[in-house]
């Protein structure tokens, strides 16, 4: 009886066993054939939601500017639609797959994504898009064109061309449909925002010089002024009291040469402008002939502001500047010789010298031609004045010049006598002791 009871226990243990393990093979076949099939389907972009939908995209601008006027609604850039994600099944346009060849651009789609980097991702699409040249399912879109018959799906829309009178707008992600259901068409309004029509201007100040050298082309100084000119292209901005495309010239000495700011307010360009300087009338200046040539572009930053862009050329080469160089030479110097001198004789030449000259012929009242007889006049005058006696008197004590040379006779002539006499009486004296 035990052993019978035993039996059945083990029996049914095993039949329900049996029977869990079936159901749950069941629900497990079930659900890998269902993910199965929506893979296949989400992959394809024809799972339910998708099948037969399609919708419409229009893009319309603003009517005016902030300025009030009105926009050309012609020249507000253009656009591309590049269709990147399809529709997961039962979702409810909610979750998306990437499509080829978007899967491999290294973006992630999901829910939190969508919502959290709405404005990162677009961008990392895009670029994706330049890089490999993806083709657009739309393109070359104007501003009031119509894209009908797009699947439903996830696109990105982005700026092809933005003209001058728009701010460019953003790549971004559109859901299709989204909005108003009418059947199964879809429309978009997708604002495009003209700009204010003004810009913060910008001034360009021309970078010219002058310099002058010496001949060795050492820079000096010099107090002259000189003339340039600046030639615009027609129509080009000049500085402030000009009318543009006129002519403007400047007189400036050596250094910076101001021509004036000149003001930009809208993009616009090439603009060309030519510096020259003038011919002079100084013999002793070589006048620079160079002609500089400085094109101007003004542009548009990503940040929706003026810049220029400068370049400048001297025969067609780049250069850093305008700069023009005279070079002066100082007029020479005719020789010129002292009209007096301190020192006795005086041969030779030079500024320090004097050419001894000899009087031809006889005249009744020679020049005097050496600097001996010059200052001999100049000399004889002095002395025949009060003050040349008194220096006179002072020359004879010293020199001896004017002495009385008969009193110096007479004195020699008594001395003679005296030593006689004084020899005489010695030699009688001696022979009265003999």
């Amino acid at each position: 009886m035990m052993k019978a009871r035993q039996v059945k226990r083990w029996l049914l243990g095993l039949t329900v066993g049996a029977v869990i393990s079936l159901q749950a093979m069941t629900a497990f076949a079930s659900v890998a054939d269902t993910a199965s099939e929506s893979e296949s389907v989400s992959e394809s972009g024809a799972a339910g939601y998708d099948a037969g939908r399609t919708g419409s995209i229009t893009i319309i601008p603003g009517d005016q500017d902030q300025d009030g006027k009105a926009v050309d609604k012609d020249k507000a850039g253009t656009f591309a639609l590049y269709k990147v994600g399809v529709v997961v099944d039962g979702t409810s346009v909610t979750e998306f797959k990437l499509t080829d060849p978007f899967k491999d651009s290294g973006v992630v789609l999901t829910r939190e994504t969508l919502e959290d980097k709405a404005a990162v991702l677009p961008k990392d699409l895009e670029k994706f898009a330049l890089e490999q040249n993806v083709a657009a399912d739309a393109a070359d879109i104007k501003v009031g064109d119509t894209v009908k018959n797009l699947p439903v799906g996830l696109y990105l829309v982005r700026q092809e061309m933005a003209d001058n009178a728009y701010h460019k707008v953003n790549p971004f992600l559109m859901i299709m449909p989204k909005g108003s259901e009418t059947g199964y068409k879809y429309e978009y309004e997708i604002e495009a925002y003209p700009k204010t029509g003004r810009f913060a201007p910008v001034q360009l100040d021309p970078p010219v010089s002058k310099v002058v050298k010496d001949p060795q082309g050492n820079v000096i100084s010099r107090g002259e002024t000189f003339t340039f000119s600046m030639t615009p292209s027609a129509g080009a901005p000049m500085p402030e009291g000009t009318a543009a495309g006129a002519v403007k010239t400047v007189t400036a000495g050596a250094g910076n040469v101001e021509f004036g700011e000149i003001r930009f307010d809208a993009v616009g360009g090439p603009y060309t402008y030519t510096f020259s300087e003038l011919p002079g009338d100084i013999k002793e200046y070589t006048y620079d002939t160079s002609a500089y040539v400085m094109t101007v572009n003004v542009v548009r930053t990503a940040d929706d502001t003026l810049a220029v862009q400068s370049v400048i050329t001297k025969n067609n080469e780049v250069a850093d500047k305008v700069e023009f160089s005279n070079v002066y030479k100082a007029p020479e110097v005719p020789e010129t010789k002292p009209h007096g001198h301190t020192g006795g004789g005086g041969g030779g030449s030079g500024t320090t010298g004097y050419h001894a000259v000899t009087p031809q012929g006889n005249t009744p009242t020679p020049t005097p031609t050496t600097p001996g007889e010059v200052l001999g006049a100049i000399r004889d005058a002095v002395e025949n004045s009060p003050i040349g006696q008194v220096l006179g008197a002072s020359r004879n004590v010293k020199t001896g010049d004017a002495s009385n040379m008969l009193l110096y006779g007479a004195g020699i002539v008594l001395a003679a006598i005296l030593l006689i006499l004084w020899s005489m009486l010695n030699k009688k004296r001696h022979h009265g002791e003999k």
